[in-house]
């Protein structure tokens, strides 16, 4: 199979994290989408079972078998997981359910050992996503608004015809939210560190590490091409888009 621009963002990011897998341990992979991260893992010797809610995307591809669940509540014993693993995932889910489905990795969790992996957008991305969105909607505005990573996006006459031009004016004027949160703005705050941490440990987690992805892309593919080694160069001065932050319980709350 061949792999899309943004699976191979993907390996790039969860290679950071590979040295944390240990070979037989038991994943949990939350948000498995088309499987394509389970499967890296998988092969790594690790037994893993990857879920994800119904209303998923229908992938063209997929590459490991994910199970469905409802999005907060996990179907699975207490100690059943020698690790949970998400990426880029948290941040959809929504605001009210998440301190719920961070509980429910809690109490899957194996004791005493076990940890949790969730690689995070971070405020550098959504920065450079809300910059990127002017210079995407240049393109856009001329026709050019397809890109690998973003094939499905409708026509500039397209979109149109289906929202009305004052639906495009407004897009224009400003971004998107990427996630579960009111504005593309608010989400400098929401994707910090400090906020993360924050829920974390309001869920009873403490952070033992934060791992730097040192991979720099925006969310509208104007970066497409640049190699691996160039992305490392520019999220050293520009900020990764992501971040891999290592979780375990805290004793004080088991």
């Amino acid at each position: 199979m061949t792999e899309t621009r943004l699976e191979k963002l993907r390996q790039m990011e969860l290679d950071r994290v590979k040295s944390l897998f240990k070979p037989k341990m038991r994943v949990l992979e939350i948000g498995g989408g088309n499987g394509y991260q389970a499967h890296l893992i998988s092969s790594w010797g690790c037994e893993v079972v990857s879920i994800d809610i119904a209303e998923r995307p229908v992938w063209p591809v997929n590459y490991f078998s994910v199970q469905d669940y409802d999005g907060v509540n996990l179907p699975f014993a207490e100690n059943s997981f020698d690790l949970v693993f998400s990426s880029n995932v948290l941040e959809h889910v929504p605001v009210k359910n998440l301190p719920l489905l961070l509980q429910e990795s809690c109490r899957v969790m194996r004791n005493p050992q076990a940890i949790a992996v969730h690689i995070l957008p971070t405020s550098a991305w959504r920065f450079w996503n809300n910059i990127a969105h002017y210079a995407y909607l240049f393109k856009y505005v001329l026709g050019y608004g397809k890109t690998a990573m973003m094939p499905s996006l409708p026509s500039r006459d397209d979109a149109i015809k289906k929202y009305g031009l004052g639906h495009l004016i407004k897009r224009a004027i400003l971004p998107e939210p990427h996630g579960e949160y009111p504005t593309a703005l608010s989400e400098l705050y929401f994707y910090s560190q400090k906020r993360w941490i924050n829920e974390f440990r309001k869920a009873g987690l403490k952070t033992e590490q934060l791992l730097n992805s040192m991979v720099f892309y925006t969310g509208y593919g104007l970066t497409q091409d640049i190699s691996p080694q160039n992305r490392a160069k520019l999220a050293s001065y520009l900020g990764a888009a992501t971040y891999a932050y290592v979780l375990r319980p805290d004793s004080k709350n088991r």
